[in-house]
């Protein structure tokens, strides 16, 4: 999961959408698990230390 949103980052900054190293990624958790192949509650729980590890910031709706 790691590895795929630094992707989408970098991909995005390609086309000149992230701004100091944010950007906007309008994709909801189940819709998330089901490109990954992984539970919702999966991708809840991996986001969630993703976040207490300071490698990520969400806002907005989950």
């Amino acid at each position: 999961m790691a590895h795929i949103l630094c992707e989408l980052l970098v991909r995005l900054r390609a086309v000149g959408l992230v701004q100091n190293h944010a950007c906007d990624l309008p994709i909801t958790q189940g819709e998330f698990a089901d490109a990954l192949g992984m539970t919702t509650v999966h991708v809840n729980r991996i986001l969630q230390q993703l976040r207490i590890d300071g490698l990520i910031e969400t806002k907005g709706h989950a």
